[in-house]
């Protein structure tokens, strides 16, 4: 899991969780690994794994980002890895730059997944994309959009 900014907020308290059961219910390793430590003070579970962005090169593993700086981190990594883009926030609409957003959005170095429903119709009104739904991190919905 790669995000941006590690801190209190959201995105970081679900892909916590979600790590956990990942831990806890599979055969799988997941971490999370991040460009800024915004809060020392923040506070997960010993079996999440966290990592500084910079060792995700070395990865054989699933690595899914979940903005536009951690997707451009994907598309320039040089490994024959499964990548996914998990569209957690509706990022254009807060820094409209349409261009931008649909080369990442279409890229086809991974699989864009919508965090909701609501999103999904959004990219399909929008881009014309036809995407797969992952609720909040929901485990079961992830085991089957990527096989584990």
């Amino acid at each position: 899991m790669l995000i941006n900014e590690l801190g209190n907020n959201d995105l970081t308290v679900a892909a916590a969780a979600f790590s956990v059961d990942i831990n806890e219910n599979t055969n799988w390793n997941c971490y999370i690994a991040y460009n800024e430590y915004t809060d020392r003070g923040l506070w997960v579970a010993d079996s999440v794994a966290l990592i500084p962005m910079c060792d995700i090169y070395k990865s054989r593993d699933i690595l899914i980002a979940t903005d536009i700086v951690t997707a451009s981190l994907l598309k320039e990594l040089p490994i024959n890895i499964r990548r996914f883009f998990y569209l957690w926030e509706l990022e254009y609409i807060e820094r409209p730059n349409f261009q931008l957003y649909s080369q990442y959005y279409n890229n086809k170095e991974y699989q864009l997944i919508s965090r909701s429903e609501k999103y999904k119709q959004i990219l399909k009104r929008t881009w014309g994309l036809d995407t797969p739904v992952w609720e909040d991190f929901n485990y079961e919905q992830f085991q089957k959009l990527a096989g584990i």
